[in-house]
């Protein structure tokens, strides 16, 4: 396990390829810039601490990287902040298929600012940084949506959980000791939850495996920490369990949960606790829709599945009949402003991209 944790904190709209590959990069602010000499270029910015809403005072040492086209970290140089939190950087000569970004490591954790580009027309560019103090409050994190999808493949039963967290605080949630290495963000998993594979979201409908998640003495925890803001981090869980008898997937919840959906085949309901949608036919059967009102912290999410699959009861009915989950992960709009990507150091290079993910 790794003793030092990098959050990254981006502010775009989606994730970091469409980003660059648009050119909707990072533009000179509001701020005049400093201009540089002739034939040279300046990267500037100020570190604000967004949890005072001042700037950063003390020394900060920041990082300017820069990125070929491939997002391989071609170059590293280094300055310090001034009592405003204010840096600059003065580069003598840039390439065009370049892109930038700073660092800055502030209470253990490292946040970067957004990217941007040089050229002739503009041999200026803004990167500010904006840093948190950090937080062991859980009451901080709150669980604003469960989406939970039942599938029946064979002899198994195959679900599907889609958690969207939100971090209410001004401050980075580290968990509940303050080492992020023991666990940030639980996960609460059914008793029966057999090969469990965690996925993280980066925006729409992209995931990437979530390798940060450890088992823990409690069940599973992320162990990055939770940036502040609604829909700050998006988890899918998938994993199967025994198809035999009726099914129960009841656990107790960790953080307080505004809403919980479920979709089963058409034929197995939750119990009268559930509020029932009408049926829909999809691509692979017909679903139907349960929904929950707002649960608190600790108390039972009550799933206990019964009744018969109406596709298994007709004739010509198989258990053997696919049940796929991938409507549920469809109705979540993408992720707010602001993703995470992070910085991965391997063999001197750098790649922007998450931990075991390649482009």
């Amino acid at each position: 396990m790794r003793q030092h944790k990098r959050l990254f904190i981006i502010v775009m709209t989606v994730g970091l390829l469409l980003v660059v590959a648009t050119g909707a990069i990072a533009q000179t602010g509001d701020n005049p810039l400093p201009q540089p000499a002739s034939d040279q270029y300046l990267v500037s910015g100020q570190i604000q601490n967004a949890t005072t809403d001042q700037a950063a005072a003390e020394p900060l040492t920041v990082e300017l990287h820069a990125f070929d086209s491939s997002f391989t970290r071609t170059e590293t140089i280094e300055t310090t902040s001034d009592e405003d939190g204010r840096f600059q950087f003065t580069l003598d000569a840039i390439e065009p298929d370049w892109v930038y970004m700073t660092t800055v490591t502030y209470g253990g954790l490292e946040y970067s600012s957004d990217i941007g580009r040089l050229n002739g027309d503009q041999p200026t560019l803004d990167l500010p940084l904006t840093v948190f103090e950090q937080t062991m409050d859980e009451t901080a994190v709150s669980l604003n949506q469960l989406h939970i999808t039942v599938a029946l493949m064979g002899e198994q039963v195959r679900v599907s959980e889609l958690y969207t967290f939100d971090n209410k605080e001004t401050a980075v949630f580290v968990g509940a000791s303050g080492t992020t290495d023991e666990g940030t963000v639980r996960l609460a998993l059914p008793d029966v939850a057999q090969s469990p594979d965690f996925q993280r979201g980066f925006g729409g409908d992209n995931f990437f495996p979530a390798n940060e998640i450890l088992q823990t003495d409690a069940g599973w925890a992320d162990t990055l920490p939770l940036r502040p803001g609604p829909g700050s981090l998006t988890l899918l869980v998938n994993y199967v369990v025994p198809s035999q008898g009726n099914l129960q997937l009841t656990r107790s919840l960790p953080y307080d949960t505004h809403n919980v959906t479920l979709v089963v085949p058409d034929g197995l309901a939750p119990g009268s606790a559930w509020q029932q949608d009408p049926s829909r036919m999809t691509g692979s059967g017909v679903t139907t829709s349960f929904s929950l009102a707002s649960l608190t912290a600790g108390e039972t999410l009550d799933i206990r599945l019964e009744g018969q699959p109406a596709a298994l009861a007709a004739p010509g009915g198989s258990a053997l009949s696919p049940w796929l989950a991938a409507a549920g992960v469809l109705l979540l709009v993408g992720l707010a402003a602001g993703r995470m990507v992070y910085l991965r150091r391997q063999n001197g290079e750098t790649a922007l991209k998450p931990e075991g993910v390649i482009y």
